[in-house]
């Protein structure tokens, strides 16, 4: 460097840690060595990223681009979370729905598939009812009475199916003896 010119590493520390100096400094070579400001003073004004020079220049220029590229991903994750929670509501309604129309196993405390479907039966919860009707087996005591419940589900169901408004209506029979 020139005597008593700052070299670029000393530009880079005022330019850093005393702006006001630096400024003083660059406008007085600006007035005086338009050469020098050019080529050492100048590139602090023109560079987006102020008193970086060199490798330092690239480091800033590589974080920068990398936390764009960040913000990228940022961004298209939350939208696409967005429109994952929305599909998943769809899915969640669904699932209620279904849980509403057939109750679970653990609402109740029966031991035989026979009680499980009375149980049902009872409720008018015909759907689940001919489940558990159904895997009362031949052996079981109750598999006659079961057997006559599933009669009176399939009547109800042809009548659900011929209502005299066309509407299905759900109709209970009474208890077999």
């Amino acid at each position: 460097m020139e005597s008593g010119k700052p070299s670029r590493e000393q530009l880079e520390k005022y330019f850093k840690e005393s702006r006001k100096y630096f400024d003083d400094i660059a406008k007085s070579y600006m007035e005086t060595d338009r050469e020098y400001y050019d080529k050492y003073i100048a590139p602090f004004y023109s560079s987006p990223f102020g008193a970086v020079s060199g490798g330092a220049a690239k480091k800033v220029a590589s974080v920068a681009v990398l936390a764009g590229a960040l913000l990228v991903v940022g961004i298209g994750a939350a939208v696409f979370f967005i429109s994952m929670d929305s599909t998943s509501d769809k899915k969640v309604e669904v699932v209620q729905e279904e849980s509403t129309s057939v109750e679970k196993d653990s609402d109740f405390d029966y031991k035989t598939n026979y009680e499980k479907g009375l149980y049902f039966y009872e409720r008018e919860n015909y759907k689940s009812a001919k489940k558990y009707f159904k895997r009362v087996g031949e052996s079981d005591s109750e598999y006659k009475k079961a057997q006559k419940y599933l009669e009176k589900i399939k009547m109800i169901e042809r009548k659900n199916n011929m209502g005299d408004d066309g509407n299905a209506k759900q109709r209970k029979l009474e208890k077999p003896n």
